[in-house]
């Protein structure tokens, strides 16, 4: 299931390394993070980890980057720049997901 996010940094296409897209860099306690989508349909949380360890390629500017594990307050400060177009979506997408494979109510 793919959803489009206004406001995705998206990677420009090379043939070496898996591409990804970027959420916009957001500053958190002095110092930029660049973050991405991990773990919609990865299972567990180490396995989101493992896809983070990969290398990716982004653009000329970011040719070989890797991720790792955001904090709480990390992936608060993410999830909260300009919410209503890109975590919102994901949100819903995955509460979507969740219904039909669990086949249980959500209200919000």
């Amino acid at each position: 299931m793919s959803i489009q996010l206004k406001g995705i940094s998206k990677a420009q296409e090379r043939s070496f390394l898996p591409a990804i897209d970027l959420f916009p860099q957001v500053k958190y306690a002095g110092r930029k993070i660049d973050a991405a989508q991990f773990g919609l349909n990865a299972n567990t949380y180490d396995n989101n980890v493992a896809s983070m360890q990969q290398r990716y390629w982004h653009s000329e500017a970011l040719p070989n980057i890797t991720f790792n594990p955001l904090s709480t307050a990390e992936s608060l400060a993410v999830a909260s720049y300009n919410f209503a177009n890109l975590a919102k979506p994901m949100i819903f997408l995955i509460a979507g997901v969740l219904y039909k494979k669990q086949n249980f109510s959500i209200s919000f």
